[in-house]
């Protein structure tokens, strides 16, 4: 009973804390929702994520974290950059107890959203960022289940996934946005399928020019990918 009692009175100082600094718990698959194309394969193996939080609207989301180095606690705060991906802007290591990290990480999540701002710039640009859903052509030449997707409600949840990986994703040949809207809507999602994966399991992948269409790198070990499906005959 006086467990019980003393694990509530910790759970209503955590969610006092979160009132105080305007931050809420989010669950690890929404975090991941947003990061996972952000977090550097290697890191899993330096760190343990054990908590993760956003502001009101989720314009900065923030980690509490375990260092296995020194078994010392760590928070990483991440804001969104010029293509909307969500990077590192804040961190804190060498914290002494968790307690202590997430007092500091709902500090700095407060402290980012007080500026108004829901863009970080790192100073940086590449070729990542490509916008799967506006349509590149005339609404008689989209594919039938692109639309679906892009219209219907039951794929929103899809729709904001698919967009959101995209921020990251280099369009190496210039017409992957053109084909998935078309013809090629199929061969495109399968591409993205693998890709979403790799990225899952911890692998470092990459968009070689000009092919094929995946680099991926474990262990000092590389592998070439091309994605390929098989399609109809044509008048078949």
């Amino acid at each position: 009973m006086g467990q019980a009692r003393q694990r509530g009175t910790r759970e209503e100082r955590i969610a006092a804390m979160r009132d105080e600094f305007g931050v809420r718990g989010i669950s690890r698959e929404r975090f991941n929702a947003f990061v996972s194309w952000t977090r550097v394969p290697v890191a899993k193996h330096m760190s343990e994520e054990l908590e993760w939080f956003a502001n009101r609207d989720e314009t900065v989301l923030g980690l509490v974290g375990l260092d296995y180095t020194d078994r010392d606690f760590l928070f990483i705060t991440l804001g969104r950059d010029e293509k909307g991906r969500f990077r590192c802007i804040d961190v804190g290591v060498s914290l002494q107890a968790k307690s202590e990290a997430r007092r500091q990480l709902f500090s700095s999540i407060q402290k980012h959203s007080s500026e108004g701002k829901s863009l970080f710039p790192q100073g940086d640009q590449d070729k990542a960022g490509v916008d799967l859903f506006t349509p590149v052509v005339a609404e008689d030449k989209l594919h039938k289940n692109f639309n679906l997707v892009r219209n219907h409600a039951v794929w929103t949840p899809a729709n904001a996934m698919l967009s959101e990986m995209m921020r990251h994703f280099v369009d190496i040949d210039g017409n992957f946005v053109e084909q998935f809207q078309t013809t090629g809507f199929d061969a495109r999602l399968w591409e993205l399928y693998l890709y979403a994966y790799m990225v899952e399991e911890g692998l470092y992948v990459d968009r070689p020019e000009p092919a094929p269409d995946f680099s991926v790198k474990l262990g000092g070990k590389t592998v070439f990918i091309e994605a390929v499906t098989v399609n109809a005959t044509a008048g078949d």
